[in-house]
């Protein structure tokens, strides 16, 4: 280590314990006071609140209000649900007719609430159709 570190280091020592300062070193200490107290409170600030689970989903209702159709498991999955205007078992015919099924317009519908923030629908198991629930 030079020479002219070391004088810096122990000038600013001797700023900490009481010497004289200069401007330059003013500005530099403000600085470094302001950011620290802004971090502090970016540290402190209070986490998010979890989202509360409001039930599950009846897909038969979401068709039925939909369309008139009924629910319908074409895939095993979280994303295999259609309506269908034939009820189960669904002739091959009819499958022309399947519609998707908007999951997150069915928790709106279910749990209403005039304004946000509204239900939304989220599956626990991609590959089980009825994981889903709504929460809020």
């Amino acid at each position: 280590m030079g020479v002219t570190k070391q004088r810096r280091r122990c000038s600013l020592l001797v700023f900490i314990v009481g010497g004289k300062v200069s401007r330059m070193r003013k500005v530099t200490l403000a600085t470094l006071a302001i950011t620290s107290s802004i971090g502090a409170t970016l540290v402190a600030a209070a986490p998010a609140q979890a989202a509360t689970r409001l039930g599950g989903i009846s897909v038969e209702r979401e068709c039925q209000d939909q369309d008139g159709y009924h629910a319908r498991v074409k895939d095993w999955s979280a994303f295999g649900w259609r309506c269908n205007p034939f009820s189960a078992p669904v002739p091959a015919s009819a499958l022309i007719y399947d519609k998707s099924v908007d999951m997150n317009r069915a928790c709106r519908r279910q749990y209403p609430r005039p304004t946000a923030p509204y239900a939304y629908a989220t599956y626990a198991d991609a590959g089980n159709p009825y994981s889903w629930s709504c929460y809020r």
